[in-house]
């Protein structure tokens, strides 16, 4: 009997209680589950982390090369901008050419002539026959671009003029378009056969050397030619 009214009063608690239904289950367990997926959504890796920084810094260390070397190349383009006009322009300067009829002829004693520090540098040759009427060969500026004087020489039976001139002179006649030419040691000679008789030969002859031209017109009375001429004073 004791135990049927234990058994009743259970049964009587049991159905007191009241259950939600699923789907107000379903939202609470919702609600509690939302905030722990967001934060799993959020949450970002350490190895993605280390790898946007890495990235970040290797395109920075790449900027930073390619903007140090744009800005190298800028500053080589203004220094030849400025310095390589600058350059140019003093080699120009440096050779100032002279057309040889800008040039005039003075007349000096030959003490003078020889007592000209430019006339001993372009000219080093020995010519130990009779000389006379010497002239400095003068530029507009006023400075010395060559000699020449008359010449008598008994060895060789020849007589003419003889001069030396700076590099920088053009001559007039295009010496290079003479008739021959040829190369005696250290000279290259240009010759024109001006006339030729039984008593005598003319020519006129360009000589190069080293430090100056050497415009010859020589005539020879002798059977000495033109180059046997060259060959004993020029070479």
């Amino acid at each position: 009997m004791k135990n049927k009214g234990l058994e009743e009063q259970l049964k009587s608690s049991i159905e007191k209680i009241e259950l939600n239904d699923f789907s107000t289950v379903w939202e609470n367990i919702e609600d509690r589950l939302e905030p722990e997926a967001a934060l799993a959504g959020s949450a970002v890796s350490v190895e993605s982390v280390v790898l946007a920084n890495d990235i970040g810094t290797v395109k920075n260390k790449v900027k930073n090369i390619s903007l140090f070397i744009l800005c190298g190349l800028i500053l080589i383009g203004v220094v030849l901008a400025i310095v390589l006009p600058l350059v140019l322009k003093n080699s120009a300067d440096s050779i100032k050419y002279h057309n040889e009829e800008e040039l005039s002829f003075r007349y000096v004693a030959e003490e003078e002539f020889y007592g000209k520090s430019e006339i001993s540098k372009l000219n080093s040759l020995a010519f130990p026959f009779e000389k006379e009427a010497f002239e400095l060969i003068i530029a507009k500026d006023d400075i010395i671009k060559g000699g020449r004087f008359s010449f008598f020489d008994e060895s060789t039976g020849s007589e003419g003029k003889l001069g030396f001139y700076d590099k920088s002179v053009i001559f007039t006649t295009d010496y290079k378009e003479f008739q021959s030419n040829i190369v005696i040691e250290n000279a290259k000679v240009y010759y024109n056969e001006k006339e030729i008789t039984n008593e005598f030969k003319s020519y006129e002859a360009v000589i190069e050397m080293n430090n100056a031209n050497y415009k010859l017109d020589i005539i020879l009375y002798s059977e000495t030619n033109l180059l046997q001429f060259i060959e004993k004073y020029f070479v």
